[in-house]
């Protein structure tokens, strides 16, 4: 009986990490265009894209086991011959996609860089960044 749940657990796991599970999201016309993992002690992880034209960006973070993450973020976009940017950092408590705020109207590329770290110990951290055009 407890080799089953191990095996559900285990497949319920790989599920997240591999980004199977069915979302919500992804009828949004939300796409991933960038994703890292890392198992560690402490884990750390950069993960950055190069967005073209995008009408929203959004980040995903989950660790697991579930614990308390820090996520830092940077946008740079051009339109134009114009730039601009923007930052931020949260520390999500869901799985839910975080939308980052784009530093111009209609952009035509832009850069997306994202720091994460799990302060409290070790285990998975899987960030991915989604981009809507």
């Amino acid at each position: 009986m407890n080799s089953a749940i191990g095996v559900a657990r285990a497949l319920l796991l790989a599920m997240l990490v591999l980004g199977v599970a069915p979302c919500a999201n992804a009828a949004a016309g939300w796409r991933v265009v960038a994703s890292k993992q890392r198992y560690a002690l402490y884990a750390q992880l950069d993960v950055s894209a190069n967005v073209s034209r995008p009408t929203a960006i959004a980040l995903r973070v989950i660790s697991h086991p579930a614990q308390e993450t820090v996520v830092k973020w940077a946008v740079v976009c051009s339109s134009e011959g114009r730039s601009g940017s923007t930052t931020g950092s949260y520390k999500p408590q869901t799985t839910n996609l975080q939308t980052l705020r784009l530093p111009t109207r209609s952009p035509r590329s832009c850069k997306v860089v994202a720091h994460g770290r799990m302060p409290n110990g070790g285990g998975t951290l899987v960030m991915k960044i989604y981009g809507r055009s």
